[in-house]
């Protein structure tokens, strides 16, 4: 094999881990999701409520306020705009932060956890799970607000979710790298220098095996 046969299969190599990293690099970067299960509250969502109702707040009567904790193991926002809900057809829904939730695992700029709200109606409860997504390439216009309030006065319009992961899709199929190999017609011996270190390694297993110390 001659010296610029050499460079070229090098070359050929690092193109094909670049193309192999890039393609790594973009399934790293999509977004994570969960599903969210909309339920009535239980007995201890009014523990910790404001007395009375919100004079702010004005509801058809089929909508819901939907409230809960995404504290999902592999939920990591640097930004409350990562983050976007979906319901059951794929429509985006705004959605409420409430800051002083906030846990970062290890007290740095990271959030690890949030609760947030959102209103929505019976009619799309009914339809299925909405969808929480979250990740670098998102960038949605939520409210942030110091405490989602919880009226006591108003308990029909409340109802919490209860999240479950979802095994992520593999993107692989969203890329595709073509690896072409080269068959050089013009090879000479040389190229068997590079078995022979097996074929000695090989040879010497065989005599072991035959004739034992």
């Amino acid at each position: 094999m001659s010296y610029i046969s050499v460079n070229k299969m090098a070359i050929r190599s690092i193109l094909a881990f670049l193309t192999v990293f890039f393609i790594c690099a973009n399934i790293y970067a999509v977004e994570k999701s969960v599903l969210l299960t909309v339920k009535p509250v239980d007995d201890t969502f009014f523990d910790y409520t404001e007395q009375g109702a919100d004079p702010s707040m004005k509801l058809n009567p089929d909508q819901r306020i939907v409230v809960g904790l995404i504290n999902v193991p592999s939920f990591e926002i640097k930004n409350t705009a990562n983050t976007a809900l979906y319901d059951s057809e794929g429509r985006q829904i705004p959605i409420t932060i409430d800051k002083s939730s906030f846990y970062s695992e290890f007290d740095d700029s990271t959030i690890n956890s949030m609760r947030i709200s959102f209103i929505t109606d019976d009619r799309t409860i009914k339809k299925g799970p909405f969808r929480f997504e979250w990740g670098d390439n998102i960038n949605s216009k939520n409210t942030v607000v110091d405490k989602i309030p919880v009226f006591t006065t108003s308990k029909d319009i409340y109802r919490e979710f209860t999240w479950e992961e979802q095994p992520q899709k593999s993107d692989l199929a969203n890329y595709s790298a073509t690896l072409d190999i080269i068959v050089d017609d013009k090879a000479d011996t040389y190229y068997l220098w590079y078995l022979l270190p097996m074929v000695l390694i090989f040879f010497m297993l065989i005599i072991r095996r035959l004739f034992p110390a």
